[in-house]
């Protein structure tokens, strides 16, 4: 059976959705229906938190070999799943015990503004009717909740610091193809350009772009949003039935029907730079760690 050409491996609220949705144009290209099969972190293991069930996740090896076998012999094939980044020891051990050759493999790691990204996660919990605290309480309510056995879904400075996972993932593999944000975003078309050279495939492939395909936004009715994400197998199984587009339909006209029409809530002015003081020295070895200046990230 095959295994993954590549792995997109987080960050989580990078774009990494958008991504999948456009490399699934690309006709060299395979992905899953399934995306966060999160093989490589719960592998023969089950999730067991308190809040933040993981039922999507793959956890046998066989099932997730089965994911790829689909895909045509030409194709360059792999999936995405974001704990993969945060979770970044077992990861690479499970990479390395479990895929047929591990040195092969080539790993994109999307990374986004840390305090942006950390609050678009928060407003993801919002969104899903499953994160009933202020932005500010939530931060206060980190370490509480992670002794109180939450899922990393509710750590959102946390998964915002790069600098150790991305250092263990460039020492682990002999291929990382690193994308910001702000040029995914800014400057889609060249990005997805390099990407496909990282990947050898066609370059030259001309993407028909997306937007918007998991975004953030809050609730009219928390309760509703919370009844419509409940977490099972049998759902994401029927889910996984559909074809993505028009998974990202249906999650569209729920998003119109249950979004607020207040106004969107923005971080204070003091919380956002309590956080860039935060994140400030990990940024500083990450931009040494890429040569990249990073320094906008601090302004």
């Amino acid at each position: 059976m095959r295994a993954p050409d590549f792995l997109i491996v987080g960050a989580a609220r990078s774009g990494t959705t958008a991504l999948c949705r456009l490399l699934e144009q690309h006709p060299q290209l395979f992905l899953p229906a399934i995306k966060e099969p999160c093989f490589y972190v719960f592998a023969n293991r089950k999730p067991d938190f308190r809040n933040g069930k993981f039922a999507f996740a793959i956890t046998s090896e066989d099932k997730y070999k089965k994911l790829f076998s689909k895909a045509p012999l030409t194709s360059q094939v792999g999936e995405a799943s974001t704990p993969y980044l945060y979770l970044y020891d077992t990861a690479i051990a499970n990479i390395r015990k479990y895929h047929p050759s591990p040195n092969t493999v080539k790993i994109v790691i999307l990374l986004r503004h840390p305090v942006d990204r950390a609050y678009s996660n928060y407003k993801w919990r919002v969104r899903d009717g499953r994160e009933p605290l202020s932005f500010e309480a939530a931060l206060e309510a980190e370490q509480e909740r992670r002794k109180a056995g939450y899922s990393f879904d509710y750590f959102y400075t946390d998964r915002s610091r790069y600098f150790e996972a991305v250092k263990a993932y460039t020492a682990a593999f002999p291929k990382v193809h690193v994308i910001l944000y702000d040029d995914f975003i800014g400057a889609t078309e060249k990005t997805l350009e390099y990407l496909c050279e990282f990947l050898e495939v066609d370059s030259a492939f001309k993407f028909e772009l997306v937007h918007d395909v998991n975004s953030s936004y809050t609730s009219r009715w928390p309760w509703l949003s919370r009844l419509l994400t409940t977490e099972s197998k049998l759902k994401f199984q029927l889910l996984y039935l559909l074809p993505s587009a028009l998974r990202d339909r249906l999650r569209h006209r729920i998003m119109r029907w249950t979004q607020s029409e207040h106004k969107a809530d923005v971080i204070s002015p003091e919380t956002r730079t309590r956080l860039l003081r935060y994140f400030q020295t990990d940024v500083e070895k990450l931009s040494e760690l890429l040569q990249r200046d990073l320094s906008i990230w601090m302004r």
